[in-house]
């Protein structure tokens, strides 16, 4: 396993981790609620006995959930958009793909008309994540900014 996937004893507050277990909890009781009708219609259909199970392993669970948690942070705090974030509500798949949806298109727009300086500091996080991701592209394109005429779009 590479250095960088191996895991790494981290100290939390007891709060904190009672907030990740609760989470963690939360997820299959609300999948459960939601497929037992689908069950129960499968069951009637056919005559057989179906079952929804999921098991819970807290160690791997947490460790996934604040892996979700570091990412989202790390790209939220240097985004290339404005970021909205919605809550849905609903574990229902189309209800959650309008809600996307939503955000992306008020995403775009957002983008389009922020103020000078909210699209300047989009920029800049571009710039400095093409810089640290790869190198040799961001001196291309500073190579070719620096070499454009005024009032260029190419």
């Amino acid at each position: 396993m590479p250095d960088d996937q191996q895991a790494v004893a981290v100290g939390i507050e007891r709060r904190h981790l009672a907030m990740l277990d609760s989470f963690l909890r939360e997820d299959p009781e609300e999948e459960f609620r939601v497929s037992r009708p689908a069950v129960d219609r499968r069951t009637a259909a056919d005559g057989k006995e179906y079952f929804v199970e999921r098991r819970v392993h807290l160690p791997t669970d947490r460790r996934r959930l604040l892996g979700k948690i570091v990412e989202w942070y790390a790209e939220f705090r240097a985004p290339s958009t404005v970021r909205i974030v919605a809550p849905c509500g609903s574990a229902d798949p189309d209800r959650k793909r309008e809600v996307d949806e939503w955000v992306a298109r008020e995403e775009a727009r957002l983008t389009k008309e922020a103020p000078d300086a909210t699209r300047l500091a989009l920029a800049r996080h571009d710039s400095r994540r093409l810089e640290r991701d790869d190198p040799d592209a961001f001196v291309r394109v500073w190579a070719a900014g620096r070499a454009a005429k005024p009032g260029s779009t190419d």
